[in-house]
């Protein structure tokens, strides 16, 4: 019984840590309050009965302190500070600080990681279902995860959802790798729980942003089609599929009728709902001209050096990369990145746990996930997106660690 209760006070913790860390709410400032408060507790707690030592993380934790003092440095060369930047790379510098800490001092097992996440992702989907069957929560719930002025916006993109979120970039990315996540345990597990998940992550990415829809489209025939390769498993995809797609129907013209009748001001069922807008229009064109030509207004010594500000003009990634630390903090960011892919798969393919191998492949595609929605907005080193990749990299590096040295 004392065993049990203190697995379930470790998964409630782990869980409450993930949730704060991942989607942010209310302020950033709120989830510094919660690591703070972890890190104390546990600190006085347990400060001698689990020592804190430094392996792999060690390299993301001097990469964040090399990008911070980079910025720092452009700024006192400027004679000028942005306190966007300055904020944004003195938080992940923090951040990645407290996870290291906490992820060793809470004990997060790559089993206990997996569960959590499994509720994590879970709790998106069922907030972008709900935000769906009742649309009059969307602003306050844009509100609540970080998102200003949301009540003029939803006025335009109405049948747009953000989940847990604060833009529907981010919203797509979660629910595309909330799908992968799901394929990755119903591959291990073959759990039909699993597929039923799958089913609603597809829904969710389809609600969110066009980037979303594509990226969510290719990796679900990859993963559909190394997962159900039996005639048996191509049933079952067919069955997701068909389950998709009346789900997606039920969307377009039951859940008006339903709304409609019990007043919960959805567009009622006479009204035609099968014109969606997903994205920005032109948002193609525009991110292959006005947004990337903002870097031809600075110079090559400016790119190169970074500027420490946030450019206006362009919502694309990797420029505004360039300007907040330059092509220098960049290729360091981009190198945190590809050591972490890197690590991700050689721990999976070594490994003989099974909780380690979910993580592991979870992470590498999930760092390419980054790597390709940070060209539509910023994602990589960007709030909840890059703490998430960090609970995770660190839970397994401390595990391998571990492994290691009982070996």
């Amino acid at each position: 019984m004392i065993a049990d209760r203190s697995q379930n006070e470790q998964l409630f913790i782990t869980l409450l840590f993930v949730f704060f860390n991942y989607y942010n709410p209310f302020s950033v400032v709120l989830t510094l309050a919660v690591n703070t408060g972890l890190l104390v507790i546990f600190l006085f707690f347990n400060y001698r009965k689990r020592g804190i030592s430094v392996g792999q993380e060690g390299f993301v934790i001097y990469i964040s302190a090399f990008v911070l003092f980079w910025t720092l440095a452009i700024m006192f060369l400027r004679m000028g500070t942005d306190l966007y930047v300055l904020g944004k790379y003195t938080r992940v510098f923090i951040a990645t600080l407290y996870i290291f800490m906490l992820c060793a001092l809470i004990n997060i097992t790559p089993h206990t990681l997996r569960r959590v996440l499994s509720v994590i992702f879970f709790l998106h989907l069922l907030a972008v279902i709900a935000q769906t069957v009742f649309p009059s929560i969307n602003i306050a719930m844009a509100n609540v995860f970080g998102m200003s002025n949301s009540s003029e916006f939803f006025l335009e993109y109405k049948n747009r959802k953000m989940g847990l979120s604060s833009s529907f970039d981010t919203a797509s990315l979660i629910s595309v790798a909330a799908m992968v996540f799901y394929f990755i345990n119903y591959q291990v597990f073959r759990n039909k729980y699993y597929l039923l998940l799958i089913v609603l992550a597809c829904f969710c990415w389809t609600m969110s942003s066009r980037t979303g829809m594509v990226l969510g489209a290719l990796f679900f025939v990859y993963f559909a089609a190394s997962t159900f390769n039996t005639s048996k498993g191509w049933e079952k995809m067919l069955a997701i599929v068909l389950a998709g797609a009346v789900l997606y129907a039920g969307y377009q013209v039951l859940l008006p009728i339903f709304a409609h009748t019990f007043e919960l001001n959805i567009a009622t069922a006479g009204e035609s709902q099968v014109t969606v807008e997903y994205g920005t229009r032109g948002t193609l064109d525009t991110l292959l001209g006005d947004h990337l030509a903002v870097l031809f207004n600075i110079n090559f010594i400016e790119a190169v050096l970074g500027l420490g500000l946030d450019p206006d003009g362009t919502d694309i990634g990797y420029v505004k990369l360039i300007f907040h630390v330059g092509i220098i903090g960049t290729i360091a960011i981009l190198l945190l990145y590809f050591r972490s892919l890197i690590n991700a798969y050689n721990i999976s393919k070594r490994t003989e746990d099974t909780d380690v191998y979910i993580l592991s492949r979870f992470l590498g595609i999930y760092i390419l996930l980054l790597f390709i929605m940070n060209y539509k907005s910023l994602e990589i080193y960007s709030r909840g997106a890059h703490e998430m990749l960090l609970i995770v990299a660190f839970a397994l590096f401390r595990s391998e660690r571990i492994r290691t040295e009982n070996n």
